[in-house]
């Protein structure tokens, strides 16, 4: 409705006279119109500047319980981990399954014990734990990026993620962690967990940086 014409001297703009409030000019007209395009552009810096604060850059873990996984898979998420040692020092803590040296039909809480007593180990006593189960409070990208940074001003021995094998994770790791959180109420597996973490982890990192990647 609104016909803009360029000419060797100035830009004209045309506005149908049923777009006019009443006694309302034409430029009057376009002034309001860009003063609303204006502010709703400014609007969406604030947004995307809300969460954006100074976060320690304390090194950072993703401990999952897992075989090793094929070559093409661990290439999708070294490239994910790549990202994140863009802002803190990373590396992925891989934990063996437990079972593996029992009988095949060990129970569901003996493989538990067995995993939790090795994921303590590697966690360490003073690192901030997230513990990472579907049963956790459930959190938004901007809630997690919040929880991440309050983690690393409360702790100089780093922070760590934790996902648990197909069996979730022992009581004794669940009351040793700060947080248990949940990225999904669906139960996933834990290479897809695996990927959703470290891609939350870098869009937790883009939304304290204010940068443009989480919109």
């Amino acid at each position: 409705p609104c016909v803009l014409s360029v000419s060797p001297r100035q830009w004209q703009c045309r506005i149908p006279q049923w777009m006019l409030s009443q006694g309302e000019s034409p430029r009057e007209r376009l002034r309001k119109v860009t003063a609303g395009s204006s502010s709703s552009s400014s609007s969406s810096t604030k947004s995307s500047s809300k969460s954006r604060r100074a976060v320690r850059r304390v090194p950072l873990r993703l401990l999952y319980v897992g075989k090793p996984a094929d070559a093409s898979f661990e290439h999708v998420c070294d490239t994910w981990a790549a990202k994140v040692r863009r802002y803190c020092p990373f590396e992925e803590v891989r934990v063996k399954p437990g079972g593996a040296s029992s009988a095949k039909n060990a129970s569901a809480d003996a493989q538990r014990v067995e995993e939790a007593g090795r994921a303590l180990k590697a966690v360490g006593r003073d690192s901030y734990l997230f513990v990472l189960d579907e049963r956790g409070k459930s959190v938004s990208s901007e809630h997690l990026a919040k929880l991440y940074a309050e983690a690393c001003d409360k702790t100089s021995d780093g922070v760590v993620f934790a996902i648990g094998g197909p069996y979730g994770w022992h009581d004794d790791v669940r009351s040793r962690a700060q947080q248990t959180i949940s990225l999904s109420p669906l139960v996933l597996n834990h290479q897809v967990a695996r990927i959703v973490t470290l891609e939350a982890l870098y869009r937790s990192w883009t939304i304290l940086n204010g940068e443009p990647y989480h919109h």
